[in-house]
């Protein structure tokens, strides 16, 4: 029995150094997802879409885990169990992404990233990492060098009049209007009981949604009306 001590020795340092590894190797891949999430969603953050770097980053984390999980858990199971229901689950969350209106539908291709996102997240969970490094490299050269120009025909004029009941706000509005790269065409400020400013722009249909989302949040402003 005193010969078989050494023996146990070697097998509990050689299970703590699997549980290293095994541990190292999660972290690994968690922060791969990280940095390929965001490499995505800042193209996407770049250009006002509505999911940016922490929703693509989160997704591309979260497909990750969930994959890495679905291949561990057992060693007798299907290792796709969970894995599987990313695809079908994570269309939910693309579908808050896509805007409808009576003129068209925008967010399309927003809601299609973000499911590439889980792929990729999928892949590095699977530990297929340069897989994932050349797919996150096509889409970000596909988003930035194959880009169409921009056309007028998706740029549209905008009024707006806004009560002002805090003067600190109108900071907060020039910023915004410079963040979402509004083109302004006039701006006026009338005092009457209280102060109005009165904004005329043109943008594209998603980047004014995303601007009156912003804008209402606020504070310091009282009625808000778009024509």
């Amino acid at each position: 029995m005193p010969s078989a001590l050494p023996f146990a020795i070697i097998h509990k340092h050689m299970s703590l150094l699997t549980q290293e590894l095994a541990l190292f190797d999660f972290f690994f891949k968690c922060v791969i997802a990280l940095i390929f999430g965001c490499v995505i969603g800042f193209e996407r953050e770049s250009k006002h879409k509505p999911a940016g770097i922490k929703t693509h980053a989160m997704i591309c984390f979260g497909a990750t885990i969930l994959t890495y999980l679905s291949s561990h858990m057992s060693p007798y199971g299907d290792p796709t169990r969970i894995a599987a229901q990313i695809v079908s689950g994570i269309g939910f969350i693309g579908a808050g992404t896509i805007f409808h209106s009576k003129i068209q539908v925008s967010g399309l291709t927003s809601a299609a990233m973000v499911w590439v996102s889980a792929a990729i997240g999928m892949l590095i969970g699977a530990s297929y990492i340069s897989f994932a490094f050349v797919g996150t490299c096509l889409i970000v050269i596909l988003f930035t060098l194959l880009a169409p120009k921009k056309t007028h025909l998706s740029i549209r004029p905008y009024s707006l009049n806004i009560e002002v009941k805090d003067w600190s706000a109108v900071t907060d509005i020039q910023d915004l209007l410079q963040k979402f790269k509004l083109n302004v065409h006039q701006k006026n400020i009338n005092r009457k009981d209280s102060i109005y400013i009165n904004i005329a722009y043109s943008t594209s249909p998603v980047a004014n949604h995303l601007f009156m989302k912003r804008l209402f949040k606020t504070k310091g402003l009282g009625h808000i009306l778009q024509v």
